[in-house]
């Protein structure tokens, strides 16, 4: 884990395993298909009506396939971004804080080490759940929350991760 932290330092990513990466990116090659699918799918039923438009539904649906992997691995990409703010606090009265927001906003802690805290949401059938990281450096916390739980594919946290992130950034501007 201290290898992992110091990469997190280093580039101001969060870093995943392989195995949780593969995980993060995992709807990336469906969103590839899901045209081209709903284009085979579809084409019996425009077949006489559209013969142009057919004879070019399968470009159109790669291109669009294309689109929307792209675009939705650049989102995936950014979410690992970590957010920062320059603080003069110390570690324990920084943990303290932390541990005020998590009891408040229901987070369960997942590992605490000196220079890193990651907490989780629960599970829920309409959000899988959260991961929150916080990293102290001498001078900065770094943090950021991302839909990852425990190695399930999830992309939708129906805005808990903007509330999570809302909550850190509150709690970090009154230190």
């Amino acid at each position: 884990m201290a290898d992992l932290r110091a990469e997190m330092k280093r580039s101001g990513r969060i870093y995943l395993s392989k195995s949780r990466l593969v995980l993060h990116y995992f709807f990336v090659p469906f969103l590839l298909v899901l045209p081209w699918l709903l284009t085979v799918l579809a084409k019996p039923a425009f077949n006489n009506a559209w013969p142009t438009v057919n004879a070019d539904a399968d470009l159109w649906a790669l291109a669009a396939g294309i689109l929307l992997s792209g675009l939705y691995a650049l989102r995936q990409y950014k979410s690992l971004k970590l957010a920062s703010v320059s603080l003069q606090i110390t570690d324990e009265h920084l943990k303290a804080e932390l541990h005020k927001l998590a009891e408040r906003m229901h987070w369960i802690l997942e590992y605490s080490a000196e220079d890193v805290v990651i907490y989780s949401t629960e599970f829920k059938w309409t959000n899988w759940g959260t991961m929150i990281y916080i990293l102290r450096s001498e001078d900065k916390v770094s943090y950021k929350s991302i839909c990852d739980l425990h190695n399930r594919p999830s992309t939708f946290s129906r805005g808990d991760n903007a509330r999570n992130m809302c909550a850190l950034e509150a709690m970090l501007k009154q230190l």
